[in-house]
């Protein structure tokens, strides 16, 4: 229910202009395969399931995706840090 809501906000929000999209993916990766960074949210993709983080900086998204292993950068540097909930 909540990623319902969450993704309920992130369309209106980009609708009325606010919040912008930029989805990457992780070729590099076998477990993260993308990432999409809005204004308020970050949604990862792990093992094929959607997490969505907030407050994510916008430097910390890019240097996950461009990671040699975004795993291990996500377990070193998101996880349990960014939790919306």
């Amino acid at each position: 229910m909540k990623n319902v809501i969450m993704t309920s906000l992130m369309l209106a929000l980009s609708y009325m202009g606010i919040a912008q999209a930029e989805c990457i993916q992780t070729p590099q990766s076998s477990w993260i395969t993308q990432a999409c960074y809005y204004t308020v949210t970050t949604d990862i993709y792990m093992n094929r399931k959607r997490y969505i983080f907030c407050g994510i900086p916008y430097t910390t998204f890019l240097d996950l995706v461009n990671a040699p292993s975004p795993g291990k950068y996500y377990y070193a540097m998101i996880k349990g840090k960014y939790n919306c909930w």
